[in-house]
């Protein structure tokens, strides 16, 4: 087998089927972070293991991340051997996200809030209270000045292409993806779509004369400072915190 963290789900699974072998503690250890999951579900198959095992080998990978300070994470890159992947660098900022009011918020965190929600319901297309928000705060994210207006710009673009269907909102995770003349018309669909099964296509990301993509994985991963990235994964109450 690999090293820890490095190997992949489908691989290793399969190997431990064929060898009539549970998910345990060890093997766990071989798996990227964003992939413990899929050990305690049906992605498993026979080798599903019981989820308080993943539970315990994410507060164990955390427990070794926890006293990291942000100069660790963002400027030494060796301690992306312990931060292994996305998902656990989500989560270790996470960690040091506090709940926050709304009232007490820059907007651009508003407007990550509203294509979020987008992302997780569309169903409104064109009529969307979301997208309705998100073009709302628009120019006063630019105005705030916190986050850069091209990147504002490319989020408007995506807000422009977005109608619930072939550019659903998926377009706020990850932009907007443009496929080939040749693809689009041979399967009836526009060039500017959105969505996983995009990509298989052979599509590929459009980005505005900035360089941005306009979602809010970019923001998050590439842009924002530290200080923006805990408030980024800061959770909204309605009460005093």
């Amino acid at each position: 087998m690999n090293k820890r963290g490095n190997m992949r789900f489908n691989e290793l699974c399969n190997e431990l089927e064929s060898q009539g072998k549970k998910f345990d503690i060890d093997s766990l250890r071989l798996l990227k972070y964003g992939e413990l999951c899929l050990a305690g579900c049906g992605n498993a198959g026979k080798a599903v293991c019981k989820y308080e095992l993943i539970e315990q080998e994410q507060a164990r990978r955390m427990k070794l991340v926890e006293s990291l300070t942000f100069e660790q994470v963002e400027v030494d890159k060796n301690k992306w051997q312990l931060l292994d992947d996305i998902k656990m660098y989500y989560t270790w900022y996470g960690m040091k996200a506090k709940p926050i009011k709304k009232e007490s918020v820059p907007k651009w965190r508003l407007l990550v809030e509203a294509m979020q929600s987008l992302r997780g319901n569309w169903s409104g297309g064109r009529g969307s209270d979301y997208l309705i928000e998100i073009y709302v705060l628009l120019p006063k994210v630019e105005a705030e000045g916190q986050v850069p207006i091209g990147w504002c710009k490319a989020v408007k673009m995506n807000a422009d292409q977005f109608d619930g269907d072939f550019n659903d909102g998926r377009i706020m995770r990850d932009g907007t993806l443009h496929l080939p003349k040749e693809i689009a018309e041979k399967f009836g669909m526009p060039q500017n779509v959105s969505g996983n099964m995009a990509l298989l296509f052979g599509a590929q990301y459009t980005f505005k004369d900035s360089g941005y993509r306009g979602s809010y994985t970019e923001l998050f991963e590439e842009l924002l400072t530290p200080e923006q990235k805990i408030m980024y994964c800061s959770e909204f109450v309605d009460k005093d915190v």
